[in-house]
């Protein structure tokens, strides 16, 4: 039965180590937030009643449906596709930490199996392809092309922080597919065709 291999090939230690790093990590994050939010909350509060629904409706057409960045041609599907690619594979990660973590830990059972996994990692394989598509393309636009709203900026700042953005982001989906695909290779699974 096609089923997610969570921690294939991985030590017990390793995967110890990983939960302890996690919890590491979310104590960070959550001092961070803390900090951000008491900063916030020495501002003056802004006025905004009677206007909820039109900010419901700005996020979903400016942050979903990446409205004004598809004024352009070129870096409107560029940072469309950057936005929904990385959305749904965090989303999937989320839904991957859930299957194993909550439900199968908890209540010993998963919901990623069968054709509904075929499904989930035949959709991240896809939507991973759409992501490392729009990183080729902020690639070539920041480094390539550079139009000329770009070179207001130093080059050593473009070097520096969006090389290492873009570097990380690449890593980080080619590193699942490579991951995955070492999985495939070893354990060749029947449903191996469905995972491209």
């Amino acid at each position: 039965m096609p089923i997610r291999e969570t921690f294939w090939n991985i030590p017990h230690w390793a995967e110890t180590a990983q939960y302890i790093l996690a919890l590491l990590t979310a104590i960070v994050f959550a001092y961070g937030v803390a900090r951000r939010i008491l900063r916030w909350r020495q501002g003056r509060p802004e006025k905004r009643a009677g206007h909820f629904w039109a900010r419901i409706w700005s996020l979903v057409t400016q942050v979903l449906g990446q409205r004004r960045t598809l004024d352009e041609t070129y870096p409107g599907i560029m940072h469309f596709t950057l936005f929904w690619g990385m959305l749904v594979l965090a989303i999937g990660t989320a839904l991957a930490t859930v299957d194993w973590d909550v439900t199968h830990l908890f209540f010993d059972f998963q919901f990623l199996t069968g054709w509904i996994y075929i499904a989930f990692e035949l959709a991240l394989d896809l939507l991973g392809l759409l992501t490392i598509f729009g990183l080729g393309m902020a690639i070539y636009r920041r480094y390539g092309i550079r139009p000329a709203r770009l070179q207001n900026f130093p080059v050593k700042t473009l070097t520096r922080d969006d090389t290492y953005a873009l570097v990380m982001l690449t890593f980080i989906v080619l590193s699942g597919y490579l991951t995955e695909g070492l999985r495939i290779a070893v354990t060749q699974p029947d449903w191996a065709n469905w995972s491209p």
